[in-house]
């Protein structure tokens, strides 16, 4: 979740790091992830 919220904000090593770990996930943890990612709110 946080390397692709890094890699969201044009982080180029989170890029690449995002697509070796997605080469490496089963589809379920990949959906799991991305579902945590939009639900996710910054607080201050």
């Amino acid at each position: 979740m946080w390397i692709k919220l890094a890699a969201d904000q044009g982080n180029a090593l989170a890029k690449k790091n995002l697509k070796d770990l997605a080469a490496a996930m089963k589809p379920d943890k990949i959906a799991r992830a991305e579902a945590m990612v939009k639900a996710w709110k910054p607080t201050k």
